[in-house]
């Protein structure tokens, strides 16, 4: 019989999801002098993505597995309420191309209506989490998820959630995260 570890591992790397990955400083840069043409175009410095403080350089991919007791939770970033605590496992959700992190939410918390620029499929980790559709909040129309579920919200699409209990998500979407709130006076950035 093989081992839970086993199985896990080969099932990730069959779906295509190899693991885990932790963060360290950037690798050292190049000594290798740039061709003279690239010397000469001058430099595009692109405006950092929200959160972009905050994220830290993906290193090479790499076959690993995380357990969960392992995961570290930080603050969560300015753009979601206080309270919110964000644990990146994959990627670098401040730049472009694919993340994973995992949000905990406590109790009651809930995120106002907003929407995001690239999809988000969100895994039910642990606790109730509550999903609605649409611009305004109505607890009504609200869907419960529990551990195990799995939602898909499509780019451009508003929606808000709530925690019921302490609430453990995983998010996999396409960076730069950002987050749009359908009012200006709900974004947690503008209260501070």
């Amino acid at each position: 019989m093989y081992k839970r570890s086993t199985i896990l591992a080969l099932l990730l790397a069959l779906c295509g999801v190899i693991g885990a990955q932790t963060y360290s400083a950037p690798a050292a840069k190049s000594k290798a002098k740039p061709a003279k043409s690239e010397a000469a175009a001058p430099a595009e410095k692109a405006a950092p993505a929200e959160g972009a403080e905050k994220a830290k350089p993906a290193m090479k991919e790499e076959s690993k597995m995380q357990a969960a007791g392992d995961i570290q939770f930080s603050p969560g970033p300015a753009g979601l309420p206080e309270g919110t605590q964000i644990a990146v496992l994959r990627g670098n959700p401040g730049a472009a191309g694919p993340f994973i992190i995992r949000l905990k939410f406590p109790d009651g918390l809930v995120v106002a209506p907003h929407w995001h620029p690239s999809a988000e499929y969100v895994t039910i980790i642990s606790g109730e989490f509550k999903v609605g559709m649409g611009k305004e909040v109505d607890e009504s129309k609200m869907n419960s998820a529990m551990p195990g579920d799995f939602a898909t919200l499509a780019a451009h699409s508003p929606h808000y959630v709530k925690s019921v209990g302490e609430s453990v998500v995983q998010i996999a979407s396409t960076g730069p995260f950002k987050i749009t709130y359908v009012k200006a006076e709900d974004d947690p950035r503008k209260k501070k």
